[in-house]
């Protein structure tokens, strides 16, 4: 999965970017895959910037609630 500039620091940043580009393809199968890859990277860097967790925010985009 190529994600931009963008790099998630730890293994469950790499998954949720992984999840979050495969269901914005599900959702919308004309996108490249290397657009929703791009653009779950670059959710991942915005989250991390405003010291939010950036797992959270990938759930709340997913809508997938976590129970930790």
């Amino acid at each position: 999965m190529n994600r931009g500039r963008a790099i998630p620091d730890s293994p469950d940043s790499w998954a949720w970017c992984e999840a979050c580009s495969d269901r914005l393809q599900e959702q919308e199968p004309r996108l490249k895959t290397a657009d929703a890859d791009e653009f779950a990277a670059k959710l991942w860097l915005d989250e991390s910037a405003r010291d939010d967790c950036p797992v959270r925010a990938a759930d709340r985009f997913l809508g997938e609630p976590r129970d930790d």
